[in-house]
C-alpha cells in the first residue's frame, strides 16, 4: 500500500519533543512506560514514540535518551486475552520495544466490570513505572475525551470532572502523560494503516452491555444536536482554565484555611473558612474530600451542598460523607477545627503483599523492601503507638518529636486506618531504623516520607519499608 500524507500529519502533531515542551518537561530526562493494549490506538503509539527514541540520542545534549518499554495488561476478561497478549508482546518485540505482559489474578466482579479493569490496569502501570520514577504515556484520543465529557456531564460532574482528561496528570507521585488527546481516532487508525502497523481488535469495544461503548454509539446523534468531538474538546478547555485559577486559589488558602497530614488526614479552621466566599467554601469541602477520601470520583453537588450547610451551622457532633468522617473538635486554645479523615470503622483489607510498590486504601504509596503482611493499625494498635509516640516523642533530638503535636490534637479514630507492616520473616526488624515504630504485636510502623516521590526518591533506603500520603502533595 502507497505511504500517504497521513503519516507526517500525525507525527508532526504528535511530536514527543513539542509535547514535552508544552508540559515543561524534558524529553530526554524521563523515562517512559508505554500504556499497550495491541489496539489500533496503543500501537500507533508504540510506533510514534519508538522513532523519536531511535532518532533522540543524536539530538540529546548528553549523547543518550532514558529507556522506552511497553507493560501490556492482560485483564483475563474475554478467553482470547493471554493470546492477544502473547501476540502483542511478539509485535512490541519486533519493534526493539522491551515489553512485558502482567495478568491480573483477581476475579472480575459481576458489575463494573471496565471500571475495576481499568483501575487494575492503572495499578499495574504505577507500580512499573515505580522502578525508576517513569512517566506512562497512554493513548487516549478525541473520541475518549469526548466520550468521558458526555458521561460526566450525565453524571451532573463539577467543574474538575468536566475538565476532562489532562494532558498531564499526577497518579500517587507518578505523572501520567496523554500526548494524543487532540487527535482523532481516525487519524491515527490511518496511520497505522499506512505504516503497516498490525494490531488486535477488542469486541468488548462494541459491546453496549458497557456504558462508555453506548455513548460511543451515539455519538452521531449528538454531533447533531452540536455536542460535536470538536465543542466537547472547546468545552474541556474552558473547564480546564478555570480549574487552574481554582487550583491556584487551593494553593494559597492551604496552610492557612485548611491543611493535610503526612498521617492521612486534614483539618479545616472554622473562623478562616469562615471568612471565605461562598464558592470558595464549597471549594476548600471538595478538595479536602477528594485527598483524603482515597476515592475515584467526588460527592456528588447535592451532597457537597448539604455538608456545606452542615459546616455553616458550627456543628458539635460529627458526620459522615462518601466514606469520610468530619470531625468537629476545639483546638487547646478554644479555636474550631473540623478533622476529617477516611470511615475508621470500614477498615481495608490486610493481606500479605510482594516487595515493592503498592497502593494501599487508595491513598497511600506503600514500597515494602521483603514480601509483608499489610494491615490497618486499628483502635489498639493505635493506643499502643500513642502511648509510645508521646513518650519517645518528648525527645526532641528523636525520630518522633516531629510528629508529637499532631498525635496529640488529632482525633484517634483518624489514624486507626493507618497502614503497619509485618514482615514475612524477621531478617528485618532487628534494625530500629528500617521502621519508624515497633508495636507491641510485632507489627511495625513504617517510615512516614515527606519527600515528594517524583523529586527525591533515591533519598529512601531500599531496605526500609515507607509510606506516603498521596493527598499531602496533589491539588
Amino acid at each position: 500500500m502507497p505511504r500517504c500524507d497521513v503519516s507526517d500529519d500525525v507525527k508532526s502533531q504528535s511530536s514527543w519533543h513539542d509535547f514535552c515542551a508544552s508540559q515543561g518537561m524534558n524529553p530526554h530526562d524521563h523515562p517512559v512506560v508505554l500504556a499497550v493494549s495491541g489496539g489500533v490506538d496503543s500501537m500507533a503509539m508504540a510506533h510514534i514514540l519508538h522513532q523519536f527514541w531511535t532518532q533522540s540520542s543524536h539530538h540529546s545534549p548528553s549523547g543518550h535518551t532514558k529507556s522506552l518499554r511497553a507493560l501490556i495488561i492482560d485483564h483475563g476478561i474475554r478467553p482470547e486475552s493471554a493470546q492477544e497478549a502473547a501476540l502483542t508482546a511478539e509485535r512490541l518485540t519486533a519493534l526493539n520495544i522491551p515489553n512485558r505482559v502482567e495478568r491480573l489474578t483477581g476475579p472480575a466482579p459481576q458489575k463494573g466490570v471496565q471500571e475495576w479493569a481499568r483501575e487494575q490496569r492503572y495499578r499495574a502501570l504505577w507500580r512499573e513505572a515505580c522502578r525508576d520514577q517513569a512517566v506512562i504515556v497512554t493513548a487516549h484520543h478525541a473520541e475518549d475525551q469526548a466520550e468521558t465529557l458526555l458521561m460526566r456531564l450525565a453524571k451532573g460532574s463539577g467543574i474538575k470532572g468536566l475538565r476532562g482528561m489532562r494532558h498531564q496528570s499526577e497518579r500517587h507521585g507518578i505523572t501520567l502523560l496523554r500526548p494524543f488527546l487532540g487527535l482523532s481516532k481516525q487519524v491515527l487508525r490511518d496511520y497505522a494503516v499506512n505504516e503497516g502497523i498490525a494490531f488486535v481488535e477488542d469486541p468488548s469495544n462494541d459491546n453496549p452491555v458497557f456504558e462508555r461503548v453506548r455513548w460511543r454509539q451515539a455519538q452521531a446523534d449528538y454531533d447533531d444536536l452540536g455536542f460535536s468531538v470538536q465543542n466537547l474538546k472547546r468545552m474541556a478547555g474552558a473547564f480546564s482554565a478555570l480549574d487552574q485559577v481554582m487550583s491556584g486559589e487551593i494553593r494559597r488558602l492551604k496552610g492557612k484555611v485548611f491543611n493535610l497530614s503526612p498521617w492521612g488526614q486534614g483539618w479545616i479552621d472554622h473562623t478562616e473558612w469562615q471568612s471565605l466566599p461562598d464558592l470558595a467554601q464549597r471549594l476548600v469541602l471538595a478538595h479536602i474530600l477528594g485527598q483524603v477520601s482515597g476515592t475515584a470520583y467526588p460527592p456528588s453537588q447535592e451532597s457537597l451542598a448539604r455538608l456545606h450547610d452542615w459546616v455553616c451551622d458550627l456543628p458539635s457532633k460529627g458526620r459522615t460523607l462518601g466514606g469520610v468522617e468530619l470531625t468537629p473538635k476545639k483546638s487547646g486554645h478554644g479555636r474550631m477545627f473540623i478533622w476529617v479523615y477516611p470511615e475508621a470503622e470500614r477498615p481495608w483489607q490486610a493481606k500479605v503483599y510482594s516487595k515493592g510498590y503498592h497502593i494501599i486504601d487508595g491513598r497511600w504509596q506503600v514500597y515494602l523492601p521483603q514480601d509483608s503482611r499489610l494491615e490497618p493499625l486499628g483502635e489498639r494498635g493505635f493506643a499502643n503507638a500513642k502511648k509510645q509516640m508521646l513518650t519517645k516523642g518528648q525527645d526532641a533530638d528523636h525520630l518522633l518529636s516531629q510528629w508529637r503535636a499532631l498525635w496529640q490534637d488529632a482525633p484517634a479514630r483518624s489514624f486507626w486506618r493507618l497502614p503497619v507492616v509485618r514482615y514475612a520473616t524477621k531478617t528485618l526488624n532487628n534494625h530500629p531504623q528500617d521502621h519508624l515504630l515497633a508495636l507491641e504485636d510485632g507489627a511495625m510502623i513504617p517510615h512516614v516520607s515527606k519527600v515528594e516521590m517524583n523529586k527525591d526518591e533515591r533519598a529512601m533506603n531500599a531496605n526500609q519499608a515507607w509510606m506516603r500520603f498521596s493527598g499531602y502533595y496533589e491539588t
